[in-house]
């Protein structure tokens, strides 16, 4: 049995609902039923992106315990990717985008090096603070104090750069709207 989705009607649901049907269904001996097509392909995809954002956050973690020599200051920048994730979800339900697991996975990755190297810029000036004598939390208002407006500054030129494509506006940006809306979120 094949079929398509119509304009207008979101295909996540379909395959949700078709997949809660073949589980209700009684199979007699000897059949077996499966949904394939784009699910399969959707799933893989699923698997590739969750794969990939692993083995990035493990890359990242890497790197900036070679560039900090801690374990500390890499996981508390770390911490910084998973809270963007709370402003990607509300973003996508603000918004009543649904959500594309091929766009808005990519979307995240690209956004995990974005807050990351927001966070490393922070860090960094908070600890140069710090070694040149200065208390922890007088280190960290100063640090947030020099480096909110250059974090500001490239935050709001990635929004602005990518608003165009949120909004959908050109030829074929309705499927790439939900990348630009998780990185903007």
């Amino acid at each position: 049995i094949s079929g398509d989705v119509t304009e207008g009607v979101n295909e996540v649901e379909v395959q949700q609902a078709v997949a809660k049907l073949i589980r209700e269904w009684d199979t007699e001996e000897g059949y077996f039923l499966a949904q394939g097509g784009s699910t399969d392909e959707q799933e893989e995809a699923t698997t590739f992106l969750v794969n990939a954002f692993a083995t990035a956050c493990a890359l990242i973690l890497l790197v900036l315990v070679t560039q900090f020599d801690s374990i500390w200051m890499p996981l508390i920048i770390l911490v910084t990717v998973a809270l963007s994730l709370i402003g990607v979800l509300w973003g996508l339900v603000i918004t009543g985008t649904p959500f594309g697991i091929i766009m808005t996975g990519i979307g995240v990755i690209s956004l995990a090096g974005v807050v990351v190297n927001n966070a490393i810029v922070l860090v960094d000036t908070i600890n140069r603070l710090r070694d040149d004598g200065m208390e922890r939390i007088a280190a960290i208002h100063e640090g947030a104090r020099l480096r909110l407006r250059p974090i500001l500054i490239t935050t709001l030129t990635t929004v602005l750069g990518l608003l165009p494509l949120s909004l959908g506006i050109g030829e074929g940006a309705e499927v790439q709207q939900p990348l630009a809306l998780t990185i903007i979120a």
